[in-house]
């Protein structure tokens, strides 16, 4: 039977970035299995005040989004990214150097970690007014993540209501049958999407 986490930001665990350059509202994380010191996969969302550099998460790929404010460029083993404003997933690997500018003030961005060569992720926006989609839990995990406005989710018997920066995480496990994740907002809201697929079961 898939394992169901709903997770409002305000009841998440704060961090300090391994750089000492910050702090990050983890908002879950799934521990490797075979290895006591490291994570699968872990979802975060991070406060940025000021330009500087990035932790460095050797053997992991990440996905980061800007949810708040006027967004941000990044250098990535020295290429610049073009702007990264709200809604838009920008993927890099978790080794590289990777350096922040602020394009106008603080921002709040949104962050997937996951294990290079364990999982397999897709990172999706999804953006309009009174609007409802279905999603098949067919991948192992999917996350849903609201940034702005309100959205109805059902799962077989089960219903929940998120707000924005309220997350829901839908884990399935290998001997579950797909069922359907049914979204359907009442105004206008923007929510993130992802689908976290392993290569090899966890244990």
């Amino acid at each position: 039977m898939s394992q169901v986490t709903y997770l409002p930001l305000a009841s998440c665990t704060v961090m300090p970035w391994k750089n000492g350059g910050g702090t990050t509202t983890e908002i879950f994380r799934r521990d490797d299995p075979t290895d006591s010191g490291r994570f699968l996969w872990r979802i975060s969302v991070a406060d940025i005040g000021a330009a500087g550099p990035f932790s460095a998460f050797d053997g992991y790929r990440r996905v980061i989004s800007v949810i708040q404010g006027e967004g941000m460029v990044l250098t990535i083993d020295g290429e610049g990214s073009p702007p990264l404003h709200t809604g838009r997933a920008w993927p890099f690997s978790g080794a590289s150097e990777v350096d922040c500018r602020l394009i106008d003030g603080p921002i709040r961005d949104l962050n997937l970690i996951y294990a290079e060569g364990q999982v397999v992720a897709d990172v999706s926006w999804h953006r309009g007014e009174r609007w409802y989609m279905q999603e098949t839990t067919e991948a192992d995990v999917l996350v849903v993540f609201v940034q702005s406005g309100s959205v109805e989710l059902s799962l077989a018997d089960a219903a929940w209501s998120l707000q924005p920066l309220d997350t829901l995480v839908v884990e399935r496990s290998a001997s579950d049958v797909p069922s359907m994740l049914k979204l359907i907002t009442a105004a206008a809201s923007t929510v993130c999407i992802m689908k976290l697929v392993f290569r090899s079961a966890p244990v």
